[in-house]
């Protein structure tokens, strides 16, 4: 899906950033084929990520009222016309349907504007 210009994020918190090892693993095990995946968040985790996590600090974490400025502010200077985004609390338990991700694809690819 990368072709059709889609991000893939984790969005992470300095608090729960304890996730973020088992939000990676889970990711790989059951995502259907290798994904660049941004993680976006404050302080730089200390532990280490896979090689196709990338992690990017939003700067200082100044708590809860402000996540979703942080988010409009990072968006709005993405080069991304589509995003896939999850919390890092949000494991995929399960294999995904490469065939929704297909359709998502075709949808997307649809979309001329």
């Amino acid at each position: 899906m990368n072709d059709a210009g889609v991000g893939v994020y984790i969005w992470t918190s300095n608090k729960n950033m304890a996730c973020l090892p088992a939000t990676c693993y889970l990711f790989n095990k059951f995502w259907p084929y290798k994904q660049n995946v941004k993680i976006l968040g404050y302080d730089k985790p200390v532990t280490k990520l896979p090689d196709n996590f990338d992690f990017i600090s939003l700067g200082k974490q100044r708590g809860p009222s402000y996540w979703s400025d942080d988010m409009i502010d990072f968006y709005s200077k993405s080069d991304d016309k589509y995003i896939y985004q999850i919390w890092e609390d949000c494991f995929i338990v399960k294999p995904v349907d490469m065939a929704i991700l297909k359709l998502a694809e075709k949808v997307i690819q649809a979309d001329k504007d």
